[in-house]
């Protein structure tokens, strides 16, 4: 069975946001960066990169960018009130352990108004507590 890849979507990442120019900024990516939506960016001399640490996280990118020989303008989420999805964020750059990347990632994002949704919270379990 072939396994079938479907791009990720600013919609797939960005659950909720309070008001959409608001929440998100246009940011210039290093040259030679690779980022996909979900992407954790830290800012560097100007310019934002992958981030390596989580208290690092300056933005998520919402676009996808892979500039060459120049640097790429990107649209990010930079501030809340917005809520993200833990199912799309990136976090395999961050060094930290693989078993409190998320967490990590959460707690630093929470700093700037963004809170990323609970792995466990479905419809289902929002049916089963009314």
């Amino acid at each position: 069975m072939t396994e079938q890849n479907e791009k990720i979507y600013a919609g797939d990442v960005v659950v909720w946001e309070e008001e959409f120019g608001y929440c998100r900024e246009v940011l210039t990516i290093t040259d030679g960066e690779v980022v996909v939506p979900g992407s954790l960016l830290d800012e560097s001399g100007g310019d934002y990169v992958v981030a390596t640490t989580a208290a690092a996280i300056a933005a998520i990118a919402l676009e996808y960018a892979s500039p060459e020989g120049e640097t790429a303008d990107i649209v990010c989420l930079v501030r809340g009130p917005a809520i993200v999805s833990p199912d799309f964020l990136d976090t395999t750059s961050l060094t930290s352990d693989t078993s409190t990347r998320l967490a990590d990632t959460a707690a630093q994002l929470i700093t700037l108004g963004i809170k990323v949704t609970d792995p466990e919270l479905t419809y289902d379990t929002l049916a089963d507590q009314a």
